[in-house]
């Protein structure tokens, strides 16, 4: 069994937690209001979970844009702390449930591009692909264990390191 590393999680959160930028998170949640508008339409839908998701995560880790790094992490524990750089960066508030080499778990208490309503939930589905895509660049794989949106208390994310060796991120 691997050890709770939740408090060295929480650690290297808090130590990129320095500069947030409103601004950029602002741009999120427009971002937010946008995809509610043009994800009515199943070819949008398409595009943003297939094309673009692949597209902006390979970008982003690439280049190492928003924070992210690029290339592979070797655990779930580093996977995440890349990965949340983004939403550290961005002052999205989030909570750090537990920590360790294979599974790290998230809780989010609001959507942090503004989706309150239920009809929001397939728009909700289809841009978490991007955060798919990213995290899987980066090695590993991501869950949504519960959704706000279908009634749960917050969302809760399970990211954990893909274990399949022949995978490249390039």
């Amino acid at each position: 069994m691997a050890a709770d590393r939740t408090g060295e999680l929480r650690e290297r959160v808090a130590a990129i937690d320095g500069t947030r930028d409103e601004w950029f998170r602002g741009g999120w949640v427009r971002f937010g209001s946008i995809g509610r508008r043009v994800c009515r339409f199943r070819a949008v839908r398409w595009f943003i979970a297939g094309p673009l998701s692949a597209l902006v995560s390979w970008v982003m880790v690439r280049y190492g844009l928003f924070g992210v790094e690029a290339g592979r992490e070797p655990d779930a524990l580093d996977i995440a702390t890349n990965w949340l750089r983004m939403p550290t960066l961005m002052h999205m508030h989030y909570r750090i449930i537990f920590a360790d080499e294979s599974r790290v778990v998230t809780e989010w208490d609001t959507c942090p591009i503004g989706y309150e309503n239920p009809d929001s939930l397939e728009t909700c589905e289809t841009v978490m692909n991007i955060d798919r895509a990213i995290i899987g660049r980066l090695g590993g794989r991501l869950e949504v264990a519960e959704n706000l949106l279908e009634g749960a208390p917050a969302c809760r994310l399970i990211i954990t390191a893909d274990t399949c060796s022949g995978r490249t991120s390039s």
